[in-house]
């Protein structure tokens, strides 16, 4: 499936491959050039794929609420959050951030890889509660890095400095509403714009027209979140993976009901995820196995270069009734592929390597 700026793409030179049923751009310049670039200047993203769902709530929305970690009502108008579709064991269906845009509708942005999956799930759980398709007619562009919020302004006269993280507003810009967000999902400073489809075309094009912005694909986008220490579903998080193993149960609130409380609560971890810098610039690779010695320990579920660091990264999940080793060996099950030293240190700690403030 293409999204609308499949030809812009084609044009600016983007290395097309598929990714969650769509065809996206991995890189334009490379991956490393548009990873830096992003860091010190301002990248733009399409991420125009992903699923988006409005929920027009019309009685109360306790309903709707069951569905996510995290208490919606709790939530300000004008703030949108982080959380988690359970299944009925505590696995996660997906990661979802909840927009309230007001106090009847709510909008909610997952992966577009589990679109039909968490469509599916809305559908049969939520009957007193109407469900647009926003994807139809809504995409969506990340424009992330230090410079992002001075393009903008510059470009469309709007101001951001009043927005907090986690918050949105509406905007005008090419003549027409948008809502832009102060969040992301590279670890720094940046925004995501919601506009219609009319407009994609004409935002990402005024947007390359200034010097400071470059275009990145998936690939930058990945050694991004992972300098940030921020999951993939799919990889660090599936239907076998509850929040708490994950390191994210700050995202779930036990103080409202919600599918798969119970077995979560009741339930003690099985895994812990661990992330890891190794010694040289060898990256650890998806499903790579984590030693201790001789002993396997866990298995690695993302991996990469640090362009930020100048090493190897990587997270992964250790086996929960071990100590946590300070130094691990990582190794593909392929013989002949040598062993590769890595240090597990808290996320934390990878963050500020990278130069990110946390």
């Amino acid at each position: 499936m293409k999204t609308t700026l499949y030809t812009m793409h084609i044009k600016t030179g983007g290395r097309i491959v598929e990714f969650g049923g769509f065809l996206l751009p991995l890189q334009y310049d490379g991956i490393i050039k548009e990873h830096l670039w992003c860091r010190s200047s301002c990248a733009i993203f399409d991420t125009s794929h992903m699923a988006k769902f409005i929920f027009r709530v019309k009685k109360t929305s306790l309903e709707l609420g069951h569905l996510f970690t995290i208490d919606i009502e709790k939530i300000p108008a004008g703030c949108c959050r982080y959380c988690f579709l359970l299944n009925e064991d505590g696995g996660i269906i997906d990661d979802v951030v909840v927009y309230k845009l007001s106090d009847s509708e709510y909008m909610a942005v997952s992966n577009a890889a589990t679109k039909l999956k968490v469509q599916g799930w809305y559908l049969s759980h939520l009957k007193e509660t109407e469900i647009v398709e926003a994807d139809t007619y809504l995409d969506k562009i990340d424009i992330q890095g230090p410079l992002s919020a001075d393009v903008l302004r510059d470009l469309f006269q709007i101001d951001l400095s009043m927005l907090s993280f986690y918050h949105f507003s509406r905007f005008t810009l090419l003549k027409e509403e948008a809502f832009i967000s102060y969040s992301g999902y590279t670890g720094g400073k940046g925004y995501e714009i919601y506009i219609t489809k009319q407009k994609t075309e004409e935002l990402w094009e005024a947007l390359l027209q200034d010097g400071r912005v470059k275009p990145a694909g998936l690939g930058a986008r990945d050694s991004l979140r992972l300098e940030a220490g921020l999951p993939l579903y799919g990889n660090e998080l599936d239907e076998e993976t509850t929040p708490i193993e994950a390191g994210l149960g700050r995202f779930v609130d036990f103080s409202h009901d919600f599918i798969g409380k119970d077995i979560l609560k009741e339930n003690p971890p099985k895994k812990k995820i661990v992330f890891l810098i190794s010694e040289t610039r060898q990256s650890p690779r998806y499903s790579y196995k984590i030693f201790s010695g001789d002993e396997e320990i866990g298995y690695i579920t993302s991996g990469c270069f640090s362009p930020s660091i100048q090493k190897g990264i990587g997270i992964g999940y250790i086996k929960k009734d071990i100590t946590v080793p300070d130094k691990v060996s990582i190794s593909a099950e392929k013989e002949g592929c040598g062993k590769i030293n890595c240090y597990i240190i808290p996320r934390k700690q990878l963050v500020r390597a990278a130069g990110l403030k946390k």
